[in-house]
C-alpha cells in the first residue's frame, strides 16, 4: 500500500468506526498498521489518457491496487472501503499555489464540452494562526475547460473579497470565525466584534454571462469567467440593497421556465426571520418574481428547493443564543443548539405564482437536512415529494481544546470522532400533503438508501420533476459516518444503489459529483443519466490532486486529469456549456501591490523615525 514512510497510521476496512488512529486502537472489522513504505506517485499513461497509480514499496508486503480493490501479495480481496485518516485532515488544508496551465490529454471524451468551476475553503493560515473550522477557510476558485479536442485548461484563483485583502495586508486575524476560531487574546479581544468576513467559499455559478462566488453570510463576488479575477461584490442587478444583504449559497435553475435562477435572501429580526424569495431571467439580472415572507423563530436554511408551485424550507429545532456570541465567549455557529425534544420540525410550503397565498406549515418527525436532491408536484395525491440527505440531528463540528494532555487546539478534522459524533445522513424521500383540510397535517418520511451520503446531485434538467437518478458522496465506510471518499448513483424509486466509483488509493477522497450532459445534436432527446459525472479528487498527504470522468450511467472511469497544483477538499461546483479561451497567466497591478506591500506603511521607514 502507498503509505507515508515511516507512519503508523490506522485505515479502516468495512463497516465500523474509526475511534483513534496513528497506531491507536481502531473499532472495526478490519485494520491494517502501516510500515516503511516509499511516496506514491502520479504518472500519466505514455498515450497520455488515463493516469495510473504507481508505488514503489521497500516493505516486506507487495500490494498492487486495481480499481475498486485492494489486492494483497497472498491473494486476498478486500473490499476498497479503506481510507487514511491523516490524509484526510491534511486533504483540508491550504492551497499555495495559484495557477493556469493547459494539459494534453488525448483521451478524454470529445462530446464533454464546457466548463466545470468548483469552490471551496483554501486558506486556513493567516499569520501564525490557523483556522480551526474546515468551512472558514477563504474561498478559491477553481476551473477546468473542455473544448472537445484533448485539451483542458486549468487555472485556480482566490477569491479577492474584502476581508481576504484586509488580512493578506496586516498578517494576521482580524475577523472571529463563524464556526470554531476566535481572535486570539479571549473576551477582551472578542467581546462586541460582530463583524464576519465573507469567505466567498461556498458554491459557484455561471449565470447570465456572469460568474459569482456564493457564501450565505454575505454578498456575491462576482469574477472573471476566463482569468477568474475578482471584479466585486455583485447586487444582483441591484436587487440586494440594505445594511446587511445576503444571498443563498444553493439558488437553483428551474428548467421549466427557461432556466430561471431561483434563490433567497434572508434577514433576522426580533422574532424571526425575513425571507425574499427572487427569481431572474436566465439572460440577465432581470427581477422576474419576487415574494417576502416572515417565519417565527430560528432557521438555518444552508439549502432549499423548489416545485412548480412551491419554495420549500425545512425549519428544524434549533435556537440560537446571541449573548455568548456578543460577549466574545463563542462563535455564532458554537450559539446554535438542537432542541428536538422540545421544538418540532416544520416543512414550510411557500407558494411561488400567488404573493397573497398564505404558507402551508406542516409538521415532520424530528430531523434536519444540510442538501436537497430534488422536488416536484405530485397533483395525483394532493402532496410534494421531497427527497432530502436527511440528518436526525444537527453536528457543525467540534474542536478539542487543551485535553488530554494536548498542548494545542486541535481543528474540527482532528478532533471528529466519527462514531459517536456525526450523525448518521442517508437518502431519504417525504411526501407533504397539500390538501386543504381541519387537523393537523403532517409530512412521511421513507429512508430510500442506508449509505451514508452527502452533496447529491441529479441531472440539471430534472429538477421539479419526477426523476429517476441521484449521485452523491459516499461514506468510505458504507452504511456508517465517515469521510465521504466514494461517489455512488441511486435509483431514487427503488432505492437500489445501481453503481458505484471508489478511488484507488486509501489517501484519495472524491468531492462533490457534477452532472455534465453529453454534447448531442440539437434537438435531439437524451437519456437522464446520459451524460458524465464530473469530481475532483484530493490526496492530503502527498498533496495531488486530479480530475476524475465517470460515465454517468454506469460510473465507469472514462479519464483522470492529473493536476500539476494541489487543491484542498472543496464544497460545490457547477457545469456550464460556455467555453473560454486560455489566457497566460499574468499578475494584475492588485497582485504586485499586494506581493510587494507596496500599499501599506508602518513605522519602519525613515518618514516616521524621530
Amino acid at each position: 500500500m502507498n503509505l507515508h514512510p515511516g507512519d503508523k497510521t490506522a485505515f479502516v476496512v468495512g463497516n465500523g468506526a474509526l475511534r483513534h488512529w496513528k497506531g491507536a486502537s481502531v473499532n472495526a472489522t478490519a485494520t491494517f498498521q502501516c510500515g516503511r513504505l516509499k511516496r506514491r506517485s502520479l504518472r500519466p499513461a505514455r498515450s497520455g489518457g488515463a493516469t495510473h497509480l504507481s508505488s514503489q514499496e521497500s516493505g516486506a508486503t507487495n500490494t498492487v491496487r486495481e480499481q475498486g480493490q485492494l489486492t494483497s501479495a497472498p491473494g486476498k480481496t478486500q473490499s476498497l472501503s479503506a481510507f487514511d485518516r491523516r490524509s484526510w485532515e491534511l486533504a483540508h488544508g491550504d492551497m499555495n499555489e495559484e495557477d493556469s496551465y493547459v494539459l494534453d490529454l488525448p483521451d478524454l471524451p470529445h462530446d464533454l464540452v464546457g466548463t466545470l468551476y468548483r469552490n471551496g475553503p483554501s486558506k486556513f493560515t493567516i499569520g501564525s494562526r490557523r483556522m480551526l473550522h474546515p468551512w472558514e477557510g477563504d474561498g478559491a476558485v477553481a476551473a477546468f475547460t473542455l473544448r472537445g479536442d484533448g485539451t483542458v485548461w486549468f487555472r485556480n484563483r482566490f477569491v479577492r473579497t474584502e476581508g481576504y485583502l484586509k488580512e493578506r495586508r496586516a498578517g494576521y486575524q482580524l475577523y472571529r470565525g463563524t464556526f470554531a476560531t476566535p481572535l486570539p487574546g479571549g473576551i477582551v479581544t472578542n467581546a462586541f466584534r460582530l463583524e464576519q468576513k465573507n469567505l466567498a467559499n461556498t458554491n459557484v455559478i455561471y449565470h447570465a454571462n456572469q460568474l459569482l462566488a456564493l457564501y450565505e453570510g454575505g454578498l456575491p463576488y462576482e469574477l472573471r469567467p476566463d482569468t477568474l479575477e475578482t471584479k466585486g461584490v455583485f447586487r444582483l442587478g441591484g436587487t440586494l440593497t440594505g445594511p446587511m444583504p445576503m444571498f443563498t449559497a444553493h439558488p437553483h435553475v428551474d428548467p421549466l421556465r427557461r432556466g430561471r435562477l431561483v434563490g433567497f435572501s434572508s434577514r433576522m429580526h426580533l422574532n424571526g426571520l425575513r425571507i425574499r424569495f427572487l427569481e431572474f431571467a436566465s439572460e440577465n439580472w432581470k427581477l422576474c418574481s419576487e415574494r417576502t415572507v416572515d417565519i417565527d423563530g430560528f432557521g438555518f436554511f444552508h439549502d432549499f428547493m423548489i416545485t412548480q408551485r412551491y419554495y420549500i424550507l425545512l425549519q428544524a429545532p434549533l435556537r440560537f443564543h446571541p449573548l455568548p456570541f456578543v460577549l466574545g465567549l463563542k462563535c455564532p455557529g458554537e450559539c446554535i443548539t438542537w432542541e428536538g425534544d422540545r421544538m418540532p420540525t416544520r416543512l414550510l410550503l411557500i407558494p411561488r405564482d400567488d404573493p397573497g397565498a398564505p404558507v402551508r406549515e406542516v409538521l415532520s418527525e424530528t430531523c434536519t437536512a444540510f442538501h436537497f436532491v430534488n422536488a416536484y408536484d405530485d397533483d395525483d395525491d394532493d402532496a410534494v415529494v421531497l427527497d432530502a440527505c436527511r440528518m436526525d440531528r444537527l453536528f457543525l463540528g467540534e474542536t478539542r481544546r487543551h485535553r488530554n494532555g494536548l498542548s494545542r487546539t486541535q481543528r474540527v478534522v482532528e478532533a471528529v470522532d466519527f462514531g459517536t459524533q456525526v450523525p448518521k445522513c442517508s437518502l431519504w424521500r417525504c411526501r407533504i400533503p397539500t390538501r386543504s383540510g381541519s387537523g393537523t397535517q403532517r409530512a412521511t418520511w421513507r429512508e430510500v438508501n442506508t449509505t451514508h451520503v452527502d452533496f447529491p446531485v441529479v441531472n440539471p434538467s430534472r429538477l421539479t420533476q419526477p426523476y429517476r437518478y441521484v449521485y452523491m458522496g459516499a461514506s468510505a465506510l458504507g452504511t456508517e459516518p465517515g469521510p465521504l471518499k466514494n461517489i455512488i448513483k441511486v435509483d431514487a424509486d427503488t432505492g437500489q444503489t445501481l453503481a458505484t466509483w471508489q478511488p484507488p488509493s486509501v489517501y484519495e477522497f472524491a468531492g462533490e459529483p457534477v452532472f455534465a450532459p453529453r454534447l448531442i445534436e440539437p434537438d435531439k432527446e437524451s437519456a437522464e443519466d446520459d451524460g458524465y459525472i464530473l469530481s475532483v479528487v484530493s490526496d492530503g498527504l502527498h498533496r495531488s490532486t486530479y480530475l476524475v470522468i465517470l460515465d454517468a450511467s454506469d460510473l465507469k472511469l472514462v479519464c483522470k486529469v492529473p493536476l500539476r497544483t494541489f487543491l484542498p477538499m472543496g464544497l460545490h461546483g457547477t457545469w456550464t456549456a460556455q467555453v473560454f479561451q486560455p489566457q497566460p497567466k499574468r499578475r494584475t497591478v492588485q497582485d504586485l501591490f499586494e506581493s510587494k506591500n507596496w500599499n501599506e506603511v508602518d513605522s519602519s521607514l525613515p518618514l516616521f523615525r524621530f
